[in-house]
């Protein structure tokens, strides 16, 4: 994926989830697991220091994601077309138009003084 790509290369220490990799048959889980695994994504999200959500589409779990990250201060960037969507404006930090944009904040070292900064 890209993203954990860009991760990788610009934060090459950091720790990183992505629920699409771990949970690539979730549309077909049943109520219960899909119930734990949903808990489970927003426990990480609370905890994490960072959130980044990829939205190219509205996406209910993600912006609930959003929401305990952001209750819980945590940093939340986007990656969305979505400029106007209420949950992008509300909770996050930053939000990049499309990776283009946030692989070159990565590789100016602005995410990596961003996240030296929170640590």
């Amino acid at each position: 994926m890209r993203l954990k790509a860009i991760l990788k290369k610009h934060l090459p220490n950091a720790d990183i989830y992505c629920p699409v990799e771990n949970h690539p048959t979730s549309i077909n889980y049943s109520r219960q697991q899909a119930e734990a695994v949903f808990d489970k994504h927003i426990r990480q999200a609370s905890d994490s220091d960072i959130v980044i959500a990829y939205l190219p589409t509205a996406s209910m779990g993600t912006a609930i994601e959003m929401w305990e990250a952001h209750n819980n201060g945590k940093t939340v960037f986007t990656i969305s077309p979505m400029t106007t969507n209420w949950v992008i404006q509300l909770f996050s930090t930053r939000n990049f138009a499309s990776f283009d944009d946030f692989e070159k904040f990565a590789a100016e070292g602005q995410l990596a003084r961003f996240v030296e900064a929170l640590l």
